[in-house]
């Protein structure tokens, strides 16, 4: 950790959570040097925020990206070498209403849901949710244009529509994690092609599992 982490985050007037940031982000650091084989060490990475208020790096000669996400129980940290990277996490048991989805849904998106049991949807939601947070987070837009994406509820494809990123083709990647009795949707997006098999890298927790979508379909409801 520096000063700088800690001056950044003196605003955060809630304890747990100021906390949880610096946590995220000594790790974030650690995971930074690893891509990088040690080349660089942890505390010499330097951070700032674009007008989105998007943390980035400020002293990558790498082409390294980085994107982290939180609940109030665990956070998630993906780091790219090779492109653009967005990832997030919610509760899988997702708290929404119905004037919350006619804004950030498409029709497309609610009328899917609608075809969905009541024990069903949440965790939908919760997935779609996650998605559509992930990429303009690579996108780095900011939540200004999350009316905008949709993605197809059956395969995490994402659909044409008003955003006017649609020249790029990201890859997307769904998990379901079980931590400590509770179930998170996690979602990735990446600019560039990453494996299919790649594992969820790095979750900020005590005890934590994660389950690839593409492998564990049946986890995905």
């Amino acid at each position: 950790m520096t000063k700088s982490d800690f001056t950044e985050f003196a605003p955060v007037r809630h304890t747990a959570t100021r906390q949880r940031s610096l946590s995220v982000r000594a790790v974030l650091r650690q995971a930074l040097s690893e891509s990088v084989a040690g080349k660089v060490t942890p505390n010499a990475w330097c951070f700032g925020r674009t007008a989105n208020a998007q943390p980035i790096l400020l002293n990558s000669e790498n082409n390294l990206k980085f994107s982290c996400s939180h609940t109030s129980k665990m956070s998630v940290i993906a780091v790219s070498t090779v492109g653009d990277v967005g990832v997030d996490i919610a509760d899988a048991s997702f708290d929404f209403a119905s004037d919350w989805l006619n804004d950030v849904m498409s029709e497309r998106e609610r009328n899917a849901l609608e075809k969905l049991s009541v024990s069903k949807r949440a965790g939908a939601v919760s997935r779609l949710w996650t998605l559509k947070e992930a990429y303009v987070k690579m996108l780095g837009t900011g939540i200004a244009e999350i009316a905008d994406v949709a993605f197809d509820l059956g395969d995490d494809r994402l659909l044409p529509g008003r955003s006017k990123h649609r020249f790029l083709q990201p890859v997307f990647r769904t998990w379901v994690v079980n931590n400590q009795g509770h179930r998170y949707s996690v979602a990735l997006a990446s600019s560039r092609s990453v494996s299919t098999r790649a594992p969820l890298g790095c979750c900020l927790s005590e005890v934590s599992l994660g389950h690839s979508r593409d492998r564990f379909p049946a986890l995905a409801g």
